[in-house]
């Protein structure tokens, strides 16, 4: 993120602090205007296992419950911040189930939780909610590609090459998407 993002700073698995309509709060991912807000935060979940007859979506549920109270909490506190959800699923969960697949079934589910586009739009929603789909082993072991969770797919769909993007092009919109929201704040070291 830092390409993008200077100065961004990252709890390592627990955290890094920022303020909240209900306090200090740690969220995954932040990029912090010194002295004014969190410019952009990012929640991270992982689904690494699969459950049996459920594929990956067996937690679906809390974690879009998580992202909500996160965002409000944030929105409320910082309405210009942009907060963004990723979940990582394993690259099977396009393949995993037979009736309709794990990614799938997250995109319809958390298609409503995304698209807020304005500081005056709803606080319980966040601005974007990727899914990044990762390889676990074999000779692409760590490749992982990622689709907006505004994304269509039928029950068994697999995204199309012009679907899936990188982690280069989420962070380039990630910058048009702060840039719009704050035009007249400029950021050294941002592209």
């Amino acid at each position: 993120m830092g390409t993008h993002f200077p100065h961004t700073t990252s709890g390592e698995g627990t955290g890094t602090n920022a303020a909240s309509a209900s306090g200090i709060k740690s969220i995954d991912v932040a990029f912090n205007i010194e002295g004014l807000f969190l410019g952009l935060g990012l929640s991270v979940k992982v689904v690494g296992l699969p459950e049996k007859n459920r594929g990956y979506t067996h937690n679906l549920k809390r974690v879009s419950e998580e992202w909500n109270l996160e965002t409000v909490n944030y929105h409320r506190y910082m309405p210009y911040s942009i907060i963004v959800g990723m979940l990582f699923l394993p690259v099977d969960a396009m393949t995993d189930r037979k009736q309709k697949t794990s990614l799938s079934t997250s995109l319809d589910h958390f298609r409503g939780f995304r698209g807020r586009h304005d500081h005056r739009d709803d606080i319980d929603l966040m601005e974007e909610i990727y899914i990044g789909l990762y390889d676990s082993s074999g000779r692409k072991a760590g490749d992982v590609f990622f689709v907006g969770a505004d994304l269509t797919l039928g029950p068994r769909g697999i995204p199309k090459p012009a679907d899936r993007k990188s982690f280069e092009d989420v962070k380039d919109e990630l910058v048009s998407n702060f840039k719009a929201r704050n035009p007249k704040l400029q950021v050294r070291g941002m592209p």
